[in-house]
């Protein structure tokens, strides 16, 4: 139902009862040593902010340096570009290992005391961002208690159940898996370090594991990883759109898939599909999770606000350096997710896309997302990013970059036949480009493969081009 059109509000409040000697940032490329430092911190009453270890040292001292962080603890040497003034603290000072040695981990009681520490301030996650530079997101002790609440109503974890950490913690969907396992007395699992994800699988044998797409079209290309995804009793897929023809794959093979849509401000999931959903309803974003709202307006953009709605985002203030924490919310406080969207009849919630990367061509609003899930559809494509060209000052063009198997690769017309079945002719790309070597991160940066686009482009670099 589409509602009356709204204004958005900013609210602001100073964060003068943030302790500065709470706040503890965690570098680590190994993500069992990271889990382990953010569990100890955590169950300390710390407050938390994983790094992102693959990023520069100039931008982690940036990143720390806006929320007034001046402690950070280390496995590791810091990138030699770092040199932002802080404590570097080793993770032998907090006895960690011999705290926490066994391969699965039990988390504690974190919310023991959560009728007295709703407002606790737990972590701060800097968003990857679609577009221009991370937002720091303070969440509370409260948001991680209705977001693991809503999810374990959903998805059954309980004290025997096992959940397997494959993504990292400096992305929501890692780091509330700690949470959710605190809440059921569940175990987690840590992936070790370059380890493959199924003989991670294979090894600790989780009952429950979250994944993106890509992730689980890998496993499933592996045949030998089918029977033991299907003795799971959940596998968690979000972070970017389910492609249909996954979405059949997996139902074909009988596994109990779980497809969610959510943020880092809403302190992960918003909507998720229900067990033993059929396969229409597996290829949406599934229904909304108790302790969330959400609306579309007119516009149809997604609104989303509850109990899980982030605190804020730290910023300085301009004059005086304080940290104040902002956020922009309509008349009856919904957040605005920048995402566009749906609701069916049924109450599920189909995702079209984010609008700060949408763009127009031929007067015609184009979608990346839409047109990267018809490739993503296409068998032998493996991963699908659409960007826009600036093809002169009127117009911009779509192009996308390909990562396929040998077959695609050497039958560029079965993708191209394939995709123009199913895309308007506005929507077919005007270059198809080589999978570019960028970081290993869950999602391409857009705007390095944007960057990518542009130099192959007006450099006419022919063997860059895919066809």
């Amino acid at each position: 139902m589409k509602l009356k059109k709204m204004e958005f509000f900013e609210t602001e409040k100073s964060l003068n009862d943030i302790n500065s000697d709470k706040l503890v940032a965690i570098f680590s490329k190994n993500l069992q040593t990271a889990v382990k430092m953010a569990v100890f911190l955590i169950n300390n009453r710390f407050t938390v902010i994983p790094l992102n270890p693959s990023i520069s040292g100039e931008k982690i001292g940036r990143y720390l340096a806006s929320v007034n962080c001046k402690k950070i603890v280390s496995d590791e040497d810091l990138p030699p570009d770092f040199n932002y003034d802080c404590r570097l603290s080793d993770i032998k000072e907090m006895d960690l290992f011999r705290k926490s040695s066994k391969k699965d981990l039990k988390i504690g009681n974190i919310f023991q005391d959560i009728r007295y520490e709703y407002e606790r301030k737990t972590n701060i996650i800097f968003t990857s961002g679609s577009a221009g530079m991370p937002k720091a997101v303070l969440h509370t002790l409260g948001n991680h208690y209705y977001s693991s609440l809503g999810s374990n109503i959903n998805i059954e974890f309980n004290e025997k159940d096992k959940w397997l950490i494959v993504l990292p913690l400096y992305h929501i969907s890692g780091l509330s898996i700690i949470f959710r396992a605190a809440l059921s007395g569940g175990k987690i699992a840590v992936r070790e370090p370059g380890m493959e994800v199924g003989e991670a699988i294979k090894i600790n044998k989780p009952s429950h594991i979250s994944l993106v797409p890509h992730q689980l079209q890998g496993l499933l290309n592996c045949g030998k990883n089918i029977d033991i995804l299907r003795r799971m009793k959940a596998i968690l897929v979000g972070g970017a759109g389910m492609p249909f023809a996954l979405a059949e794959q997996s139902f074909k093979y009988r596994l109990n898939l779980f497809v969610s849509y959510g943020s880092t401000e809403m302190c992960s999931q918003v909507t998720c599909t229900r067990n033993k959903d059929s396969l229409e309803h597996l290829k949406t974003s599934g229904r909304l999770l108790e302790y969330r709202e959400i609306k579309i307006n007119e516009k149809n953009s997604i609104l989303v606000k509850g109990k899980t709605l982030f605190a804020g985002y730290i910023v300085k203030d301009k004059n005086d350096n304080r940290l104040l924490l902002k956020k922009k919310l309509d008349a009856d406080g919904y957040f605005d997710t920048g995402d566009n969207g749906c609701m069916d009849n049924d109450g599920y919630l189909h995702i079209r896309g984010r609008r700060d990367i949408s763009f127009k061509y031929k007067a015609e609003k184009i979608y990346p997302e839409e047109i990267e899930r018809v490739f993503l559809d296409i068998s032998g494509v493996e991963e699908a990013v659409v960007v826009p060209y600036k093809k002169n000052d009127f117009e911009k063009i779509p192009v996308v970059f390909l990562k396929v198997d040998n077959f695609c690769q050497n039958n560029p017309a079965y993708i191209m036949e394939n995709a123009k079945k199913e895309l308007e002719p506005f929507k077919f790309p005007c270059y198809f480009l080589k999978w570019p070597y960028i970081s290993d991160a869950l999602k391409p940066s857009r705007k390095e493969m944007h960057n990518i686009a542009r130099e192959i482009i007006d450099k006419k670099i022919k063997e860059r081009f895919f066809c």
